[in-house]
């Protein structure tokens, strides 16, 4: 507490920062959850079908709070670490430039996450492909060693958990391009999902 007071830390911005993001998170099963209730409520049943999709729409509305597509704000990795108000959910645009060190998960061949530096300190520049696991072990394995080692700069969005970090949007360095678009899985998986889960729900009505 005396080193919130010491940097003048707003605990009540932080306290209602903090219900916006749960509510935010909590939204799409508000918005499933609502909607199976009316069915039932209604004498609807067979109305609850339409629970997921709701849940799925609420969830893809999301999609651009948590990741927003302003322009990048140029800073350094010392000035996002003081950022007590960064949040875990909801990114923050920014562009760094400095020279990617290392992988995160030192020695390892497949990690497709980095160590990004510049001269105030270090962060982890998390790589999320659209193919999720497929894509994140193809960047791993084919395009991000000849990145190590090279200076340059990358754009992404700026988030908390223990330490700060970075989702990767752009790394661009003396070793080529990379292009991520994070928020394409959040949009894909849980089309997949639904998509199956319709079929499945489609096929016990039929048999």
């Amino acid at each position: 507490m005396a080193a919130a007071r010491r940097r003048r830390v707003d605990q009540a911005a932080i306290n209602k920062k903090f219900r916006s993001e749960l509510l935010l998170l909590a939204w799409p099963y508000l918005a499933g959850g609502g909607v199976l209730l009316a069915a039932f409520w209604v004498g609807r049943p067979d109305l609850a079908l339409l629970a997921l999709p709701a849940g799925i729409v609420a969830w893809l509305a999301t999609i651009p709070t948590r990741y927003p597509f302003d322009s990048a704000r140029t800073t350094t990795v010392e000035t996002l670490m003081g950022d007590v108000m960064a949040s875990p959910v909801v990114g923050k645009p920014v562009k760094l430039s400095g020279e990617v060190i290392g992988r995160a998960d030192a020695g390892s061949v497949l990690s497709e996450d980095t160590l990004f530096a510049d001269k105030t300190g270090r962060i982890i520049v998390d790589f999320r492909s659209m193919l999720a696991g497929i894509g994140d072990l193809w960047a791993g394995t084919m395009r991000i060693n000849s990145h190590i080692g090279q200076k340059g700069h990358v754009t992404g969005w700026m988030r908390r958990a223990q330490g700060a970090y970075l989702v990767m949007g752009e790394l661009q360095t003396q070793g080529g391009k990379i292009t991520a678009k994070p928020y394409l899985r959040g949009i894909i998986t849980p089309l997949v999902y639904g998509a199956v889960a319709i079929i499945i729900g489609a096929l016990f009505v039929t048999s």
